[in-house]
């Protein structure tokens, strides 16, 4: 098997870039990249408004959320269902496998 001289090939690939030039622009390139940049900078001003009403409706949803689930009846609801529990499970006439 060839053995490959590292040193070689390193320096065989470095002459071979020697006779490279940078890539020249088209005339008015750079302010043509500028112009665009500009323009995709600025934010639209529609996906503004959608998130502005969006954030509205969260807060509204949410505080509807909070208003019903802070009810002054949750207390009767809580003792119902702890009163149906008890006697589902802890009265001597029921049973819990009914077959």
């Amino acid at each position: 098997m060839k053995e490959i001289d590292i040193n070689k090939e390193i320096e065989a690939t470095l002459n071979s870039l020697d006779g490279l030039q940078k890539a020249k622009a088209p005339e008015g390139f750079y302010e043509r990249l500028q112009a665009r940049m500009q323009n995709q900078a600025k934010p639209s001003g529609i996906w503004i408004n959608i998130l502005r009403y969006s954030a509205a409706a969260m807060i509204i949803l949410s505080l509807a959320n909070g208003y019903l689930l802070f009810q002054n009846d949750t207390e009767e609801i809580a003792s119902a269902n702890i009163e149906d529990f008890t006697a589902a499970y802890f009265d001597d006439n029921t049973t819990l496998i009914e077959y």
